[in-house]
């Protein structure tokens, strides 16, 4: 989107279900696993206190993150240099799954 000039600008964050909300109330049916203490909970980036049942955990959470930074970043620098109708080729999503696989919690 920000290669073909739809969107001038992206941001990601961290998800963050705070208290009282119904992703909160209802983290189990979202599979949404706490594993830290609320206090310590950070946002925009911060170092994720909740990991998803049997998908990702907060290590992997945050290098995800850390990963759509840098694509976000990359498109944002060189999208004055691409076709107009750029497309993005395939991605290598095993070596993804790969990566993912090492990171521990």
């Amino acid at each position: 989107m920000l290669v073909n000039k739809k969107v001038d600008n992206i941001n990601t964050y961290v998800f963050c279900p705070h208290p009282n909300t119904p992703y909160f109330i209802e983290k189990e049916k979202s599979g949404i696993e706490k594993i830290g203490k609320y206090e310590n909970m950070l946002e925009e980036g911060g170092f994720p206190q909740y990991s998803l049942k049997n998908s990702l955990n907060s290590n992997q959470i945050f290098i995800y993150y850390l990963i759509s930074q840098l694509v976000i970043q990359d498109a944002q620098q060189n999208k004055e240099f691409l076709p107009e109708s750029f497309v993005p080729d395939r991605y290598n999503l095993e070596a993804f799954r790969e990566l993912f696989s090492e990171v521990e919690e």
